[in-house]
């Protein structure tokens, strides 16, 4: 038998993580999860003096620091992800993906960050996104007018105490309540260390601004806004109003972490005057492995161009589909008939761009058997140039007619 090179350490003790590893160099994160200020469980190679640590915020995300190399330990570790990790996150409503970054490693370790993941999440393929991380030095922020929001318009600006979580009718209470959960162990302790501000309408939050976590005189800050009222400029109001306090409060650092891709996100934080510090990657998968199958498809074909990984992505989840495999009975993206025939339709044109002609036919006859009726889309995708010469694309058509 092997001897135990995992252990998941008491929370009491995750002292030794922060004196074992520098962990001023991480995220705030992982500081607030050994601080018991955030919910979070730590693996170890060793409770004595370890040497690699791997961190799950019971939540979306996984941070692992230390060596890379000690291969039974992330083989250990890997049964306990797939055994206990990723069960209790599927027990989670609406926990569906998760991301995993790497720290206190040499950029060149790029490789064997991959190597490693491909060990610990061995039935969940990967797929790259990139971050921006800026931060605001609030000793070069000056206070800022607060915003006159018209007396006619109805809204107020909120600070979130205690009183403020009592109001459970407000809609949008849900999203203020998840941040919470998510970033702090508890409500007390977010309304001990934490705090935030939010627009009310009537009755509803319409924009929020909360902190995320909150150690040594540094912050980092999140913002949303109700689809319906963003555009409006409530964003910058509810952000400035956070700031506003931070200063006052005598936090010295405010920290924005934001998707690359996302252009209003970094607009924002720019607008009011956060610099941009850091660029990183996380690598992002789904915890149901049929989906992530069907999610890494469509990355490979939108946005990598690897279109034969793309197809033989779908295709895997669909053979998941043909055993009746527990993941695909449990399947979010298949639980909506519109997403099948989307699903299918990608397929094949993931295989028409790889020369894969008669698959590609066969993709699309199970596109239109689950649904698909779009003639001129059909037409027009030049994704599916290849087919279009060939008898059998005059037949499909006809079947759609």
């Amino acid at each position: 038998m092997n001897k135990a090179s995992v252990f998941k350490m008491d929370k009491n003790k995750y002292e030794l993580i922060l004196r074992s590893f520098d962990i001023d160099k991480c995220t705030l994160a992982i500081k607030s999860v050994l601080l018991n200020h955030s919910p979070g469980d730590v693996y170890v190679d060793s409770v004595i003096s370890p040497k690699t640590a791997f961190i799950w915020n019971n939540e979306h995300h996984f941070f692992i620091l230390g060596d890379l190399d000690n291969k039974v330990y992330n083989e250990q570790l890997s049964k306990i992800i797939y055994e206990n990790i990723f069960k209790q996150a599927k027990q989670k409503n609406n926990l569906l993906d998760f991301y995993i970054r790497f720290f206190l490693n040499n950029l060149s370790d790029k490789g064997k960050y991959e190597e490693m993941i491909s060990v610990l999440f061995k039935e969940n393929p990967v797929m790259i996104k990139k971050y921006r991380y800026y931060m605001l030095d609030l000793s070069e922020y000056e206070f800022k007018k607060r915003v006159d929001i018209p007396l006619d318009s109805g809204i107020s600006i909120e600070f979130i105490d205690s009183s403020f979580l009592k109001r459970t009718h407000l809609n949008n209470y849900d999203q203020i309540i998840g941040m919470i959960n998510e970033n702090w162990i508890s409500e007390e302790v977010f309304l001990n260390n934490g705090f935030g501000f939010c627009l009310v309408k009537d009755d509803s939050i319409i924009s929020w601004c909360i902190s995320d976590y909150n150690i040594d005189k540094q912050c980092e800050i999140g913002v949303e806004t109700d689809d319906v009222y963003r555009r409006k400029g409530y964003a910058t109001i509810v952000v400035t109003e956070v700031l506003n306090y931070c200063k006052q409060r005598g936090l010295k650092k405010v920290g924005w972490h934001c998707m690359d891709s996302n252009v209003g996100s970094y607009k924002l934080a720019e607008k009011v005057g956060f610099k941009r510090k850091d660029d990183y990657i996380t690598y992002h998968a789904w915890f149901n492995i049929f989906d992530n199958f069907l999610v890494n498809g469509h990355y490979y074909l939108t946005k990598t161009e690897e279109y034969r990984k793309a197809a033989e992505c779908y295709e895997k989840a669909f053979d998941m589909k043909l055993k009746n495999s527990s993941d695909y009975l449990d399947s979010v993206i298949f639980s909506e008939s519109n997403n099948i025939k989307w699903c299918y339709y990608n397929t094949a044109c993931a295989w028409a761009l790889s020369g894969e002609c008669e698959r590609a036919f066969s993709s699309l006859q199970k596109a239109i058997e689950a649904g698909w009726r779009d003639v001129n889309m059909m037409k027009d995708d030049e994704r599916l140039n290849c087919l279009k010469d060939d008898n059998k694309w005059t037949e499909l058509l006809k079947t759609l007619a």
